[in-house]
């Protein structure tokens, strides 16, 4: 008997081909045919999201193994996947698949989207999970960085927001050479957004989507920001719970958004507190106190975070990447500086990928230094002593211990669940 490849397995609606989650059932060894009478050989479970599955198939009339993502059978997740498909079209049509999954074809089959993707390897997490999460070199991160950064370039030229970079999304075409290619454009949009939904993956969301503001593809900048600090260090720089835990996290690293954002994000009151009536207002900011919380003062509110969190420091994150670096100076504050730039808390200050593709970092490369007279000129060291932070206490919250959280990242597409 064929063994059932979708879970659950109890078929209940769309002439019995589906099941309660509007999963198309599928077998090892079914049979996918398309209108030109392609046939599609099942043979494994590659993956499953909440759009839906995919699975890797033998294409009988090209004879090569395929992916399918096969969409749910629902009007909302058909939507979004005839929205990939039309952008995937424009990437082919542009000759730029150098930096994004192929698409081969695009059908209906018993009322469920079927996009025929290139097989690829392993994405960037599992990567790093087989790396122990020790991270990459400063070489290797480029390596990949300058990648993704090309295909972000490419997408915002076009006028696309991914809106989901993370590293479930990237995967690995060449491990040799470190050939990494984007996937998963079921969440990208071509405008800027009014609607304040969530979108991104939490650990790798923007601060203005958390708030509730109107957002833009440089929401796709800070994501780049947190990705490329994982990569290099083997861990997510925000790994919150939920989102309350998630921009704590970020204030604690970074400081307060600028005023506008908390006084005009639809949600920043599940986050911060006004306290402009308030008399326990902090206005030492280089003062610390024990459980002190921290507060950004305006000069018409003042606000705090409804909860506190435990997170790093600026002086972890610094200390934590020199001590990666072994030595290397230069990158190391180049890497610095670069993450700052991504990661500004103002979309509006917030570098564009073109101007990032321009950073020292990205541009540093040792291997063209023939001697000293040719060595570039070094930044000015970053002092480990002071807080790079906007407008917040130096050092009040504790180093995380991240070996204890639980780890709540989504999967990508084509990984799948861990069994128990």
């Amino acid at each position: 008997m064929a063994k059932y490849l979708t879970r659950p397995s109890v078929a209940v609606s769309n002439n019995y081909s589906d099941n309660k989650n509007n999963d198309l059932i599928l077998s090892e060894g079914d049979i996918i045919s398309t209108s030109e009478s392609k046939r599609f050989v099942v043979l494994s479970l590659l993956g499953t999201g909440t759009f839906g599955q995919v699975v890797k198939c033998r294409d009988s009339v090209r004879n090569e193994d395929v992916a399918i993502k096969i969409i749910k059978n629902d009007r909302a997740y058909y939507k979004h996947g005839i929205s990939e498909v039309r952008l995937l079209s424009k990437l082919l049509e542009r000759n730029v698949m150098e930096f994004f999954v192929e698409m081969k074809d695009a059908f209906i089959y018993k009322n469920h989207l079927c996009i025929v993707e290139e097989i690829l390897g392993i994405n960037l997490y599992q990567l790093l999970k087989y790396s122990n999460f020790k991270g990459f070199n400063h070489q290797n991160t480029k390596k990949m960085l300058v990648q993704i950064l090309e295909g972000i370039s490419i997408l915002h030229s076009m006028g696309v927001t991914h809106c989901d970079l993370k590293p479930e999304n990237i995967l690995v075409l060449d491990m040799l050479d470190l050939r990494v290619k984007i996937i998963d454009f079921g969440s990208a949009f071509s405008e800027q957004q009014t609607t304040y939904f969530y979108v991104q993956s939490r650990y790798y969301r923007a601060p203005e989507v958390i708030l509730g503001i109107p957002y833009n593809s440089s929401i796709d900048i800070w994501s780049f920001g947190c990705l490329a600090y994982e990569l290099f260090t083997g861990h997510p720089l925000f790994s919150g719970k939920d989102n309350v835990d998630q921009i704590g996290k970020i204030v604690a690293l970074l400081g307060y958004p600028p005023v506008f954002m908390l006084e005009h994000g639809k949600h920043v009151d599940k986050y911060f507190k006004n306290i402009s009536n308030s008399t326990e207002i902090c206005n030492k900011v280089n003062e610390r106190k024990e459980n002190e919380q921290i507060l950004f003062k305006t000069t018409k509110k003042e606000f705090t975070l409804i909860k506190n969190v435990t997170h790093l420091t600026f002086s972890d994150v610094k200390n934590e990447i020199f001590l990666k670096s072994e030595g290397d100076e230069i990158n190391t504050n180049f890497f610095i500086r670069f993450l700052l730039q991504c990661l500004t808390l103002n979309p509006l200050e917030r570098p564009t990928a073109f101007e990032i593709r321009k950073d020292q970092y990205i541009q540093y490369d040792p291997s063209f230094e023939t001697d000293e007279s040719d060595r570039c000129v070094q930044p000015s060291p970053l002092p480990f002593d002071i807080d790079m932070r906007r407008n917040s206490i130096n050092d009040v919250f504790t180093l995380l211990n991240t070996k204890k959280n639980k780890d709540t990242r989504k999967r990508s597409v084509y990984e799948l669940p861990k069994k128990h």
